[in-house]
Protein backbone atom coordinates (compact mmCIF):
# COMPACT_ATOMS: atom_id res chain seq x y z
CA UNK A 1 0.00 0.00 0.00
CA UNK A 2 0.91 3.35 -0.81
CA UNK A 3 2.26 5.71 2.13
CA UNK A 4 0.21 8.39 1.32
CA UNK A 5 -3.09 6.07 1.30
CA UNK A 6 -1.68 4.67 4.49
CA UNK A 7 -1.51 7.66 5.93
CA UNK A 8 -5.11 8.79 4.73
CA UNK A 9 -6.30 6.04 5.98
CA UNK A 10 -5.08 6.02 9.09
CA UNK A 11 -6.17 10.01 9.37
CA UNK A 12 -9.64 8.54 8.36
CA UNK A 13 -10.04 5.79 11.15
CA UNK A 14 -8.56 8.29 13.58
CA UNK A 15 -11.09 10.54 12.60
CA UNK A 16 -13.69 7.73 12.74
CA UNK A 17 -13.09 7.31 16.41
CA UNK A 18 -13.23 10.66 17.91
CA UNK A 19 -16.75 10.26 16.41
CA UNK A 20 -17.37 7.40 17.48
CA UNK A 21 -16.15 8.51 21.30
CA UNK A 22 -18.22 11.81 20.96
CA UNK A 23 -21.70 9.44 19.92
CA UNK A 24 -20.96 7.18 22.68
CA UNK A 25 -20.46 10.53 25.06
CA UNK A 26 -23.87 11.95 24.24
CA UNK A 27 -25.79 8.56 24.58
CA UNK A 28 -23.78 8.47 27.83
CA UNK A 29 -24.98 12.13 28.98
CA UNK A 30 -28.95 11.11 27.80
CA UNK A 31 -29.06 8.36 29.73
CA UNK A 32 -27.45 9.75 32.81
CA UNK A 33 -30.92 12.15 32.55
CA UNK A 34 -34.68 11.48 31.17
CA UNK A 35 -36.37 13.37 29.09
CA UNK A 36 -37.22 16.17 31.47
CA UNK A 37 -33.47 16.92 32.66
CA UNK A 38 -33.66 15.01 35.68
CA UNK A 39 -31.68 12.50 37.26
CA UNK A 40 -32.19 9.32 35.72
CA UNK A 41 -34.05 6.51 37.52
CA UNK A 42 -32.17 4.26 35.29
CA UNK A 43 -30.41 1.03 36.55
CA UNK A 44 -27.66 -0.66 35.03
CA UNK A 45 -28.66 -3.51 32.61
CA UNK A 46 -26.38 -5.79 34.65
CA UNK A 47 -29.33 -5.37 37.71
CA UNK A 48 -32.03 -7.05 36.19
CA UNK A 49 -33.67 -8.26 38.53
CA UNK A 50 -33.85 -5.08 40.70
CA UNK A 51 -35.07 -3.10 37.58
CA UNK A 52 -37.66 -6.10 36.99
CA UNK A 53 -39.00 -5.74 40.82
CA UNK A 54 -38.79 -1.98 40.61
CA UNK A 55 -41.30 -1.54 37.87
CA UNK A 56 -43.61 -4.93 38.90
CA UNK A 57 -44.11 -2.76 42.56
CA UNK A 58 -45.07 0.39 40.03
CA UNK A 59 -47.56 -1.81 38.75
CA UNK A 60 -48.43 -2.70 42.58
CA UNK A 61 -48.93 0.45 43.76
CA UNK A 62 -51.21 1.49 40.80
CA UNK A 63 -53.75 -1.81 41.68
CA UNK A 64 -51.78 -4.23 40.29
CA UNK A 65 -52.77 -3.79 36.75
CA UNK A 66 -52.04 -0.73 34.47
CA UNK A 67 -52.60 0.13 30.54
CA UNK A 68 -50.19 -0.59 27.49
CA UNK A 69 -49.60 2.72 27.54
CA UNK A 70 -49.03 3.08 31.74
CA UNK A 71 -47.08 0.12 30.90
CA UNK A 72 -44.61 1.53 28.81
CA UNK A 73 -44.39 4.54 30.71
CA UNK A 74 -43.16 2.73 34.00
CA UNK A 75 -40.67 0.83 31.92
CA UNK A 76 -39.07 3.96 30.19
CA UNK A 77 -38.97 5.08 33.66
CA UNK A 78 -36.22 2.45 34.32
CA UNK A 79 -34.52 2.43 30.68
CA UNK A 80 -36.68 -0.07 29.17
CA UNK A 81 -37.87 1.12 25.20
CA UNK A 82 -40.32 -1.34 23.23
CA UNK A 83 -38.02 -4.04 22.96
CA UNK A 84 -36.83 -5.98 26.03
CA UNK A 85 -40.21 -6.23 27.09
CA UNK A 86 -41.97 -9.57 25.86
CA UNK A 87 -39.53 -11.26 28.96
CA UNK A 88 -42.07 -10.09 30.97
CA UNK A 89 -44.62 -11.79 29.59
CA UNK A 90 -43.33 -15.03 29.24
CA UNK A 91 -46.10 -18.13 28.41
CA UNK A 92 -46.87 -20.42 31.79
CA UNK A 93 -46.29 -19.67 35.62
CA UNK A 94 -42.79 -17.76 34.50
CA UNK A 95 -44.31 -14.77 33.09
CA UNK A 96 -43.84 -12.07 35.73
CA UNK A 97 -46.82 -9.90 33.65
CA UNK A 98 -49.76 -10.72 31.91
CA UNK A 99 -51.64 -8.84 29.11
CA UNK A 100 -55.39 -8.93 28.85
CA UNK A 101 -56.90 -7.04 26.21
CA UNK A 102 -55.41 -3.14 26.77
CA UNK A 103 -54.47 -3.98 30.47
CA UNK A 104 -51.07 -5.55 31.90
CA UNK A 105 -51.26 -7.39 35.40
CA UNK A 106 -48.93 -8.81 37.42
CA UNK A 107 -48.94 -12.17 37.93
CA UNK A 108 -48.57 -14.62 40.69
CA UNK A 109 -45.01 -15.28 39.81
CA UNK A 110 -44.18 -11.22 39.48
CA UNK A 111 -44.96 -11.03 43.20
CA UNK A 112 -42.94 -13.66 44.37
CA UNK A 113 -40.23 -11.89 42.10
CA UNK A 114 -40.95 -8.84 43.78
CA UNK A 115 -40.82 -10.39 47.28
CA UNK A 116 -37.82 -12.70 47.03
CA UNK A 117 -36.19 -9.35 46.14
CA UNK A 118 -38.03 -6.71 48.72
CA UNK A 119 -35.01 -5.16 50.47
CA UNK A 120 -33.28 -4.45 47.53
CA UNK A 121 -36.45 -2.57 46.35
CA UNK A 122 -36.73 -0.68 49.46
CA UNK A 123 -33.35 0.45 49.10
CA UNK A 124 -33.64 1.14 45.42
CA UNK A 125 -37.03 2.95 45.91
CA UNK A 126 -35.62 5.25 48.19
CA UNK A 127 -32.97 6.51 45.77
CA UNK A 128 -35.95 6.78 43.28
CA UNK A 129 -38.09 8.52 45.10
CA UNK A 130 -35.56 11.25 45.76
CA UNK A 131 -34.59 11.15 41.95
CA UNK A 132 -38.46 11.89 40.82
CA UNK A 133 -40.52 15.20 41.63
Amino acid sequence: MEPEIRDALAKALVDIAKTLNTLADEIQKDTATSDYGRASTRLSWNDRLLRQSLIIQDIVSEGGKVTKDRWYEIAAKYGYQGRGLAGFFREGKAGLLEMRGDMVYVTAHGKKRLSENAKRVAAERERVDQIEP
